[in-house]
């Protein structure tokens, strides 16, 4: 017998399936290697033997309809697990019990029910004799004259309600009925204790209660009719639900279950049999267990035991968790305070400078999440952490180049002479006052403030390979390198210059829009001396431009302290009377340390209450007080003062300063002698023209003369000798600082009234110098720079470098900054984080803060320090904040950040204003001295050469000009 020829595909590009062209990627071979068998999967879907086809590479599956194979395979396999898992549950289930019935003979289908109610078609109900159904074995066949067969079942197909229909219409003359196999319909059961007595079929449920005496019946109402429905039936769950789902029963019972509850808890929370939460003697808490304060709250309190149990597992398991205990101790213990022994072991716990261990133990008690998901949250919160940042770069980076555009258009008009202005579409004037519009409405800028994250961490065990770490990293991100090294603090003002607004032209080069950044003197320095050594690149991204270097000034409050401190305080001035020595022993000040770097706080609290006492010891004094609750007799206050306004009031108050300021701090003779000095140094400098000119020679001083001299010397003076008439040389005019200072005056002059009016006028300074930065007022600033350089100077050599700094910040302001640079330069300086007035911190102070929080969090590191946990540290430190500002903010907690509180000093502030008043410190007393501060200046820059003054300016103006050098 000849075998059947196999089929043979034609087109080999499409899918078997959907018939879709498919690349030669993404085909699947049938007959190939699958992990599912396609040839068997494809006839039970497609109803197609590929038996039949011969077996080639043509014939295959796209990738789509591969996936909804392995579907399909899928399906397949599950369907066959749960026919395995139901088979395995029946035959677990024992064997079926079985009642074998009686064979049916004529005689007992006699004894059956003669008819059967069935729902036609026509809605009509007949009622069938069983005999006429079917032919049983050895009747006679009911219907002898038609050879049709005999009508026993009913179409699978048919529905419950027509399956005879067709049969009937067919043969109207046979009288049937459905077989015995067939279901009949179930009807409702109406039970005997609920009968429908309306005709809309509502149930009606009346309670007979039988009393001794009597019987009552009541008629249930709608809503407790269900209750008297599940009684009838008696099921527990039944009564139960029915009377959860009525509102005001259900109100009821939960009262009651609050009431039952609160009486379980006041139990535990008893003095006669005290729970484990209760507890706190040392043995114990050494002997606290979880476990065994789960199993007393399952007995002592299981309605509490219960709900917790609900709230916290799904899964209805048994076992105890120990979520339910942190739970149910926090609950117990805003309920009773002194349900505190799970807190107390937690505190105890919390005691411990492993937070990996305390974050595992926490997150099992659910307390907080596993050391592996904090850290990836930690880094989901660091994401985009310069975004403000870049957005602010983006926004002054459009602006620019909208400005740019604008300046080309209205350069490009003012070049074109020959075009009418009314054949031009935009007016002039027009361009020029959206210049203008931009220029005023332009982004305000930003100040970039920046210090080092100084760490130092000892090795135990020291090694060739294992030494001791000594970290100087920049924040930002952060930025792991260290300032001190010139390559190093290249990279780093490049990071800090990708922040940097620009504008690219057609050649790719930036434009930078100049910005501000800030930091402590030493990193000021670093930076300018690191710009001016790439001053040569070829383009600005080389030169590092686009940056404006701003020293920081809570750094310059530090070094003003370190200055006063190092004038007015000594160990060894101890029995001076009112120095701050003495004051520092007399009121007991033990946290004041010479060296403000290590104490500031205290030393600035120190020097303010001495100021403070003496302001009023000098007022006292000036304005004729006696005590601290008399009037003036020196400046009396007029009678009417209370009626008149405020202002008028203000104004007298100023006129009592102004006269206490005169006499006690301001020294009238010195500052004439010293503006004196100043002029005529100038004078000279003008007259003469000692300085040299752009080539660095000195000019004849005769007008109009061409003639210079490479020094200032006899050449110079002979040549101008010869002009007529001959230039006149004045004479040198003494600048010595101790010129008309005899040694009678030294003798005659008062160390104490010296000493006390000095530190009140410098005081004073320092604090204006803190008021001006809480107020964030930058021009006042910016004009005690100018004195600040003089005070600098003076404490020569400890101060040289914040002098020039001084210098150098004038200089930016009044010279080398446009109007706009300079407005930011002196306005953006301070934050004020908190809102109000007066609130107001120095930018390096806020970066002061954010180290010492990035401190903290390293120090926690230990030895695992690494540069992946500090970056994710440092980026995630802003949103770590404020969660737990927010968290501080709920809880209503009380924080040491932001202005710190200090306790009332009037009683330190009487002592010192009683001890000034008796020793009469601010009445000069020619002769009187101090064993330490012997011939102390009141004025510290009385010794100063002004003549070397206005040389040291000029020379640094110079080079700022030339740049010949950085600093």
């Amino acid at each position: 017998m000849a075998s059947t020829p196999k089929k043979v595909i034609i087109e080999e590009n499409e899918c078997f399936i959907c018939k879709n062209t498919t690349s030669y990627e993404k085909r699947i071979k049938v007959f190939g290697r699958s992990s599912i068998n396609l040839v068997e999967l494809i006839k039970r879907a497609v109803n197609v033997n590929l038996a039949e086809f011969e077996k080639t590479n043509a014939m295959f599956v796209c990738s789509k309809c591969y996936k909804q194979l392995t579907r399909l395979d899928g399906l397949i396999k599950s369907t066959g697990n749960l026919c395995d898992k139901l088979r395995h549950m029946f035959q677990q289930g024992g064997s079926i019990r079985l009642k074998r019935m009686a064979p049916e003979s004529p005689q007992t289908l006699r004894l059956r029910p003669k008819a059967l109610i069935l729902d036609y078609e026509d809605s009509v109900q007949t009622s069938q004799s069983m005999s006429n159904v079917c032919q049983l074995p050895g009747a006679p066949d009911p219907c002898p004259s038609f050879p049709y067969p005999t009508i026993c079942a009913t179409s699978p197909n048919l529905s419950q309600q027509n399956r005879f229909s067709l049969v009937m219409k067919a043969f109207p003359y046979i009288q049937f009925e459905p077989p015995k196999s067939s279901t009949p319909l179930k009807k409702e059961r109406i039970p005997s204790t609920v009968r429908p007595t309306d005709i809309d079929g509502v149930s009606k449920v009346t309670i007979t209660v039988e009393f001794p005496s009597r019987t009552v019946r009541k008629e249930l109402s709608t809503e407790l009719s269900s209750i008297g429905t599940a009684l009838v039936f008696g099921a527990d769950g039944r009564i139960a639900r029915a009377v959860m789902k009525n509102p005001i029963i259900n109100r009821s019972v939960v009262k009651l279950v609050l009431k039952k509850l609160g009486k379980e808890l006041k139990d535990l929370c008893s003095l006669k049999n005290p729970s484990i939460l209760r507890k706190s003697a040392k043995a114990d808490i050494l002997n606290f267990c979880l476990e065994k304060v789960c199993i007393e709250l399952k007995e002592r309190t299981p309605l509490f035991y219960g709900v917790l149990m609900t709230c916290a597992n799904a899964k209805k398991e048994t076992t105890w968790l120990p979520s339910i205990v942190v739970a149910a101790s926090v609950l117990l213990k805003q309920r009773n305070t002194h349900m505190n022994t799970f807190a107390t072991v937690v505190s105890l716990t919390v005691k411990n400078r492993s937070t990996e261990a305390i974050l595992q133990r926490f997150s099992k008690m659910k307390l907080s999440s596993s050391n592996r998901t904090t850290l990836k949250q930690m880094i989901a919160l660091g994401k985009d952490h310069d975004i403000l940042l870049q957005n602010m770069k983006q926004s002054i980076s459009l602006q620019r180049q909208t400005l740019c555009k604008r300046d080309e258009m209205a350069q490009a008009c003012k070049q074109i002479d020959h075009v009418c202005v009314a054949d031009c579409k935009i007016a002039h004037s027009k361009i020029n006052k959206t210049i203008e519009d931009l220029k005023n409405n332009a982004y305000p800028g930003y100040n970039i403030s920046y210090d080092n994250i100084d760490i130092r961490r000892e090795r135990r065990h020291m090694s060739m390979a294992v030494q001791n770490l000594d970290i100087h990293w920049v924040p930002l991100g952060v930025i792991f390198k260290n300032e001190n090294i010139n390559n190093e603090m290249i990279d780093i003002l490049k990071k800090f210059q990708g922040y940097m607004p620009h504008n690219t032209n057609a050649k790719e080069e930036k434009t930078f829009e100049p910005q501000l950044l800030s930091g402590d003197q030493l990193s000021v320095e670093r930076a300018i001396n690191v710009i001016h050594s790439v001053s040569n690149g070829y383009n600005e991204t080389d030169r590092l431009e686009g940056m404006i270097v701003q020293i920081g000034d809570w750094h310059t409050c530090v070094k003003i302290l370190e200055v006063l401190f190092r004038r007015f305080y000594s160990a060894s001035s101890a029995r001076d009377n009112c120095t701050l020595m003495a004051d520092r022993n007399l009121i007991n000040r033990r946290n004041v340390k010479v060296d403000p770097h290590s104490a500031y706080r205290p030393d600035r609290d120190f020097i303010i209450t001495e100021v403070t006492s003496r302001v009023i010891a000098a007022a006292m004094k000036v304005l004729g007080i006696e005590t601290l609750s008399s009037v003036p007799l020196a400046f009396p206050i007029p009678a009417n003062l209370e009626k008149e306004d405020n202002l008028t009031k203000l104004k007298f108050l100023h006129n009592a300063s102004a006269k206490v300021v005169d006499e006690i701090v301001i020294d009238q003779s010195t500052f004439a002698t010293l503006m004196e000095r100043a002029t005529s140094v100038q004078d000279k400098e003008l007259s003469n023209n000692q300085q040299p000119n752009e080539y660095n020679r000195f000019p004849c001083r005769y007008p109009e003369c061409p003639k210079t001299y490479k020094y200032n010397g006899k050449a110079r003076r002979k040549h101008e000798a010869s002009h007529d008439p001959p230039v006149v040389v004045p004479e040198e005019p003494g600048c010595d600082a101790n010129d008309g200072e005899s040694a009678q005056d030294k003798e005659d002059s008062d160390d104490v009234y010296n000493y006390n009016c000095a530190l009140v006028s410098e005081g004073l300074l320092f604090i204006n110098f803190i008021d001006a930065i809480a107020e964030g007022d930058g021009e006042r600033i910016i004009r005690q720079y100018k004195y600040l350089m003089l005070l600098f100077k003076s404490d020569a050599p400890h101060s040289n470098k914040y002098a020039l700094e001084s210098l150098y910040q004038l200089l930016l302001v009044k010279g080398v900054l446009s109007k706009r640079d300079s407005h930011r330069f002196i306005w953006n300086r301070s934050v004020n984080n908190k809102g109000g007035l007066g609130m107001n911190i120095p930018l390096d102070l806020a970066v002061e803060h954010s180290n010492n929080f990035l401190k903290q969090s390293i120090n926690h590191l230990g030895v695992n320090i690494t540069e992946n946990a500090v970056t994710r540290i440092s980026k995630a430190e802003a949103p770590m904040r404020g969660v737990m500002d927010n968290i501080d903010r709920d809880l209503k907690r009380i924080r040491r950040s932001g202005k710190h509180k200090k306790k009332s000093s009037g009683t330190d502030m009487d002592v010192l204003v009683g001890k000034l008043i008796e020793e009469d410190v601010f009445s000069r007393r020619p002769g009187r001295g101090y064993k330490h501060f012997k011939n102390f200046e009141r004025s510290p820059i009385s010794w100063l050469d002004m003549s070397k003054i206005y040389t040291w300016i000029n020379k640094h103006k110079d080079n700022m000009s030339i740049g010949t050098r950085g600093r």
